[in-house]
């Protein structure tokens, strides 16, 4: 990292949260809270690193743990458009403990494009 961090935990509330993540396991998805570790950058606030935890196992559908780590990092994407470095995450890894058994995802990014789209907003007409 190189530079001073600002270490912040969070987790969930229960009773607060509107939009849970979701686990999708044997075709029905079901939702789940998290806990977690943010590492953050002090010089420009930028998320170095991110830990996510299953905030509790969850034994109705017997999922015991799942994490998820994902670093973060300057990425240059060669585009006339780019005006600079953009801060992107170019690896996550995924672990979980399900039935007993436990099993990791490493998930890589690279070749980063950048892409530009338009969209309007249109109001639908009031009644009068």
């Amino acid at each position: 990292m190189g530079n001073d961090t600002i270490v912040l935990a969070f987790a969930q509330i229960p009773d607060k949260v509107k939009f849970p993540a979701e686990v999708a396991l044997q075709k029905t998805a079901v939702p789940i809270l998290v806990q977690g570790i943010a590492w953050i950058d002090a010089s420009d606030f930028r998320i170095v690193r991110l830990r996510t935890d299953l905030r509790a196992p969850r034994p109705d559908i017997h999922l015991e743990s799942l994490t998820s780590e994902v670093l973060f990092s300057e990425i240059r994407i060669p585009a006339s458009e780019a005006t600079g470095p953009l801060w992107l995450a170019p690896e996550a890894k995924m672990t979980w403990k399900y039935k007993g058994r436990v099993a990791q995802q490493l998930h890589r990014y690279s070749d980063f494009h950048l892409y530009r789209g338009k969209s309007k907003i249109v109001m639908p007409p009031t009644e009068q």
